[in-house]
C-alpha cells in the first residue's frame, strides 16, 4: 500500500484521474456493446492488415492517456518529444505483431492429427507468441535502453514474496465466486483434456500441466511488456506518468474477456504498474498474474467436474 500511496502523491490530479475513468468507462462499454474485437478486428485473423488495425486500437487509449497526463500536469513539452512517439510506435508494432501471430496454424493442420490440433494450437498460441513477444521486447531494449537499465524489471528489486502470496490468498473467495458465473465458465478453463489424451499417450493431468505451463509463458511476457517496457522503459519521458497510459492500453487487451475481468484489469494493471515502477522489478507482477491466472483455471476446472 505504501507504494500506491507514494505514487498517488506524485501523480494525483483529480481532473486527470476523473477524465481517464470516464474515458475508460465509455470506451470499454462501447467495445463490449459492439463486440468490437470479434466484429471488427478478428475479421483479419492471420492477415497482416490486422497489425495496423491493432496498432490503432491500442494506440488510442495509450495516446489519449499520454496527452491527458501532459495537459493536466502542465507538461505539454512532452508532446514535442519525437523519441516518446517513436518509442510508442515501436511498442505498438511489437504488441500488434504479437497479437496477429497465428501463422503456425497451417503447420499444425498439415502435421498434427485432427484429434490433437486444438491442444497443440492452444499451446502454440501461448508459447510461440510469448517467445515472439520476448524477442520484440529484447530488440526494443537493445536499441533504446541497453546502456540505461537492465532488461525491463528482470531483477528482484524490492520483491517480498510473502506479501504477494497473501494477496493471492485474499483473492481466493472472489475467484471461487467467479467460478459460479456462466460468463466465467464460458471462458475458463482455456483448455480441457480431450482426444489428445489418447493420441499422445498422455494422462489428463499431464495435458493440464503442459497447457498451463504454455499458458503461463504468455503471462510472463505480458508482465515484461506492460509493466516492464511500457512502464520502466517509458519513465525516461513520462516519469511516474508512464503508469496510466500503460493501464489504459492494458485494459483494452481485455475487451474479449468477461466484463468483470476487464474492469478488474484497470485497477490491477494500475497497481502492478505502480509496484513495478517503485521496485524496478516485474517479479511481483509475475507472481500475482500467474497465481491469479492459475487460480482461475483451477477454479473453472473444479467447477466443470
Amino acid at each position: 500500500m505504501s507504494h500506491l500511496r507514494a505514487h498517488l502523491r506524485e501523480d494525483w490530479s483529480p481532473l486527470y484521474y476523473a477524465t481517464m475513468a470516464l474515458f475508460l468507462a465509455a470506451t470499454l462499454a462501447a467495445a463490449f456493446a459492439l463486440d468490437f474485437e470479434y466484429e471488427y478486428i478478428h475479421e483479419y485473423h492471420r492477415d497482416p492488415r490486422q497489425i495496423p488495425i491493432y496498432m490503432a486500437f491500442y494506440g488510442v487509449p495509450w495516446s489519449f492517456a499520454v496527452v491527458c497526463h501532459a495537459a493536466f500536469h502542465r507538461r505539454l513539452v512532452l508532446l514535442r518529444q519525437p523519441g516518446l512517439w517513436l518509442a510508442g510506435f515501436a511498442a505498438l508494432l511489437i504488441y500488434s505483431v504479437y497479437s496477429n501471430f497465428h501463422y503456425y496454424a497451417d503447420w499444425i493442420v498439415a502435421n498434427v492429427a485432427p484429434e490433437g490440433r486444438a491442444f497443440v494450437y492452444r499451446c502454440a498460441a501461448n508459447l510461440l507468441r510469448a517467445l515472439l513477444g520476448f524477442a520484440g521486447v529484447l530488440l526494443f531494449w537493445g536499441a533504446v535502453d541497453r546502456r540505461r537499465q537492465p532488461v525491463y524489471g528482470l531483477q528482484r528489486g524490492g520483491l517480498r514474496l510473502r506479501t504477494y502470496l497473501l494477496l493471492l490468498l485474499a483473492l481466493v473467495p472472489f475467484v471461487a465466486w467467479a467460478a459460479t458465473q456462466p460468463d466465467f465458465l464460458a471462458t475458463y478453463p482455456r483448455h480441457m483434456p480431450g482426444p489428445e489424451v489418447a493420441l499422445f499417450g498422455l494422462s489428463r493431468a499431464e495435458v493440464h500441466a503442459i497447457f498451463e505451463l504454455c499458458y503461463g509463458a504468455d503471462f510472463v511476457f505480458t508482465e515484461l511488456f506492460f509493466r516492464g517496457l511500457l512502464v520502466l522503459g517509458f519513465t525516461r519521458w513520462l516519469g511516474p506518468g508512464a503508469v496510466m497510459p500503460m493501464t489504459a492500453w492494458y485494459a483494452f487487451t481485455h475487451v474479449s474477456k468477461p466484463i468483470g475481468e476487464a474492469i478488474g484489469s484497470v485497477f490491477g494493471g494500475w497497481a502492478l504498474g505502480v509496484i513495478a515502477l517503485r521496485t524496478r522489478s516485474i517479479y511481483g507482477g509475475v507472481v500475482l498474474h500467474l497465481g491469479m491466472a492459475w487460480m482461475m483455471e483451477l477454479a473453472a476446472i473444479l467447477a466443470r467436474r
